[in-house]
């Protein structure tokens, strides 16, 4: 549903100022609300976890809000979570702690960690990019089935996280059993990408995880 009436635009409105009373009151009149977006796609919910309203984002879901509804861009809202982590970690080098709040309650309502945006980026590669090894333990404890899926150039999510050379989230991606011979589109495998680095420890790392136990 596009917003249009101002009814519609009110909720929104609502939602920025934390009025949870106002929230009820108006998808108790019309619950086709909690799914209603703005022009550019931005839903109801993504709204409520732009400004850190939880108690919101949880009256939305369990009224029936689409936990994995896409804005224009294609993003969700776990998307979205994922982009705020990455933005506070390029400028501040942490993350904030309420985000693994807000990932564990769209996970609680299953949000597709390996549902791709426009540009073909899921909430799992998006965490690989942040370098940030909580968030991205959350989501894969959840669910790892696109633990080996294939990215732009054949990339895997551990090309990604060799590319960035961060071993904690390298390790975690291992654990959930990430290929270490996985090639990309150029069939370089990800011992491969440390080399060519000339990152010692990531290669050495690599390199003593491939080597198979007798």
């Amino acid at each position: 549903m596009i917003l249009k009436s101002k009814t519609k635009y009110t909720l929104h409105s609502a939602i920025q100022d934390g009025d949870i009373k106002k929230v009820k009151q108006l998808i108790n009149k019309d619950i086709t609300l909690v799914n209603s977006k703005y022009k550019d796609g931005t839903t109801a919910l993504s709204v409520a976890l732009k400004y850190k309203n939880l108690p919101i984002a949880e009256i939305l879901l369990s009224n029936g809000a689409n936990v994995n509804a896409q804005d224009n861009d294609g993003h969700t809202a776990l998307h979205l979570v994922v982009d705020t982590i990455q933005v506070y970690y390029e400028f501040f080098e942490k993350y904030p702690i309420y985000c693994n709040d807000h990932i564990a309650l769209l996970l609680k309502y299953n949000a597709d960690v390996n549902i791709e945006n426009n540009q073909g980026n899921t909430p799992l590669s998006d965490a690989v990019e942040c370098k940030c090894v909580e968030p991205l333990a959350i989501m894969l404890k959840h669910n790892s089935t696109g633990i080996n899926k294939k990215y732009d150039e054949g990339e895997t999510l551990l090309h990604i996280a060799v590319r960035n050379e961060i071993i904690d989230v390298i390790q975690l991606l291992i654990d959930y059993g990430a290929d270490i011979d996985a090639k990309d589109d150029n069939g370089m495998t990800t011992i491969d990408y440390a080399a060519k680095s000339g990152n010692t420890d990531v290669f050495n790392f690599l390199t003593e995880q491939s080597v198979p136990w007798y």
